[in-house]
């Protein structure tokens, strides 16, 4: 027998040699006396046939080899394709005519919960509720008849007791069975997925019951805008029923006019933007409504916007309390107005005095210049320029007195605080005149504007100082004296401060100072900060009252400058 680590030789080769050597050598033995019989002449013709008898058997070793080869494959296929059958996750049957089993797999087998060889021939029926057996004749039937894959749902008696929701999808089978055609069959558990949808169709109906129950207008619309859900108010609103809402457009539902207002609002909302706005509209049968709406985006897991939830909310009856709120603060305002020019009666008569009494000696005196012959005239254009400017400064008095305590309505604009406080000076230097006090002004440079009623700011700034002034009475008049500061407070405020050298607060009284009719004066209505607080936070600020370190007590109160609009 040759080595494997010699050269080749021409030697006679048994069949059991051929056995001994590797496919790689079969080969090369193969090659060479395929060389070495084309070499041989004519005359060495035995040789020749030996070596023909020994390619052969090489050859036919090397077939035996890829058979044999060819059948290990197989046999791996096949095994693999056993595992798979086995251990498929869903049951394979094979049904005879009659519907009894005649192979089934492992998954199929721990499904009825049987040793597979106890299952074979028995009827299928044998494992389906009674109800579902007629079903399944009826299907197989259909299946054989079809000549296509024919699904069936049914329910199967569970190994371990209860009930298993399953789909059969069943085709027929080229295969005979005793002569008669058969039929492979999936039978797929779908209880899980059954009790899912059901717990779905639960959660759907108690959402739906809660939306129904909350007095708002829900909806959802997805990105092509069209309504996928309602609610039974949002319904109302528009009038048609429930299923005749979902599937169409925004624009279909509410109508060309108030898409044309509302579109950019949908448009920014399903680019992923939430949208809060208020607006005035009507109901179906024409009653008024305002509403506040919130559009809020329906944000996917890869960052996509799916689409968005629609929350509108009645606010008729709340404006309609605000609006009634409003209308008893300015009249409470208005009263404190009043009642603060009452207790300034006599500071104020003594400013008009003032200049009444200069009119009147003015007056005088040009009538006895005019009396003369020769008349100064240059003297009476003084007398009377005179007349004119004391003039001017009783009608500012009176001016803002009656402007004071006018009754009017909510006049929102646009001021700067440091011109809101010019404006009040006035009355406040006549209180600090009479009370011999002196008032310091520290003002802000380019505050940003604020969105104010001027004459309900101004009050809550004179109600302010006034109590300042009237704080210091019980101290020494050359010690009396405020300071009024305006400035920046944070990011999106400013705010005023009215600091005093007077006794201060006690600690208790503190808490209770901005109570309505809580007062120290004697005949004081207590009213004053109750309502400058009042006014404060309807203009959404804050009023607060701190003890000075050195004595005395500061009053602050914030008002926003970038309100929404």
């Amino acid at each position: 027998m040759p080595k494997k680590d010699k050269p080749l030789t021409f030697a006679r080769l048994d069949p059991a040699d051929l056995k001994e050597l590797s496919y790689a050598e079969l080969l090369q033995w193969l090659e060479t006396y395929t060389k070495r019989e084309k070499s041989l002449s004519q005359t060495n013709r035995t040789q020749a046939l030996r070596d023909e008898l020994q390619l052969y058997q090489i050859e036919l070793e090397i077939q035996n080899r890829e058979l044999r080869e060819s059948q290990r494959q197989l046999e791996e296929t096949r095994d693999r394709y056993a595992d798979l059958y086995d251990l498929a996750p869903v049951c394979y049957i094979t049904l005879d005519a009659a519907g009894c089993i005649r192979d089934i797999n492992l998954t199929g087998a721990n499904l009825l919960g049987q040793e597979r060889t106890q299952l074979l021939g028995k009827p299928f029926t044998q494992y389906l509720v009674q109800t579902s057996q007629p079903l399944f004749y009826q299907h197989l039937q259909a299946a054989t008849q079809a000549k296509k894959i024919v699904t069936q749902e049914l329910q199967l008696h569970s190994a371990k007791g209860g009930e298993h929701e399953v789909r059969l999808e069943t085709v027929a089978s080229t295969e005979l069975i005793d002569g008669q055609p058969s039929c492979r069959c999936i039978v797929i558990d779908v209880t899980e997925r059954r009790q899912a949808e059901q717990e779905i169709a639960h959660q759907a109906q108690q959402l739906r019951l809660i939306t129904d129950a909350i007095p708002a207008f829900i909806a959802y619309v997805d990105q092509q805008q069209r309504y996928q859900f309602v609610n039974r108010a949002y319904a109302a609103w528009f009038q048609p029923r429930h299923d005749e809402i979902i599937g169409r457009t925004v624009r279909e539902v509410i109508g060309e006019e108030a898409y044309a207002k509302y579109g950019e609002y949908i448009r920014l909302a399903l680019s992923g933007t939430p949208v809060n706005f208020e607006v005035s509209t009507h109901r179906a049968n024409g009653a008024a409504l305002d509403v506040n709406a919130s559009y809020i985006p329906d944000i996917g897991n890869d960052g996509s916007v799916l689409g968005y939830f629609v929350v509108n909310r009645d606010v008729t009856e709340m404006r309609r309390r605000e609006a009634l709120d409003r209308m008893h603060m300015l009249e409470m305002a208005r009263v404190s107005r009043i009642n603060t020019m009452g207790e300034m009666v006599a500071e104020l008569a003594h400013e008009l005095n003032q200049p009444l009494a200069a009119i009147n000696i003015y007056s005088d005196a040009v009538s006895r210049m005019l009396g003369k012959d020769a008349v100064d005239v240059a003297e009476v254009q003084k007398a009377l320029s005179e007349i004119r400017l004391q003039a001017g400064r009783a009608g500012e008095v009176i001016r803002r007195l009656r402007e004071f305590v006018s009754k009017r309505e909510l006049q929102i604009e646009q001021y700067q605080l440091n011109e809101l406080l010019e404006e009040v000076m006035n009355l406040i230097s006549v209180e600090a005149r009479w009370h011999d006090t002196e008032v310091k002004l520290l003002l802000g440079q380019a505050l940003p504007p604020v969105d104010v009623d001027r004459i309900l700011i101004e009050q809550v700034i004179l109600n302010l100082a006034r109590n300042a002034i009237e704080a210091m009475d019980v101290i020494e008049p050359g010690k009396r004296r405020i300071v009024i500061k305006t400035d920046v407070a944070g990011h999106n405020e400013v705010e005023l401060a009215v600091e005093d050298s007077g006794p201060g607060i006690p600690e208790l009284e503190l808490e209770k100072i901005f109570e309505p009719f809580h007062t120290t004066k004697t005949h004081g209505m207590g009213m004053g900060l109750a309502m400058s607080r009042t006014i404060i936070k309807a203009h959404e600020g804050r009023l607060w009252a701190i003890p000075n370190e050195s004595g005395g007590m500061t009053f602050t109160f914030t008002l926003p400058c970038q309100r929404d609009t």
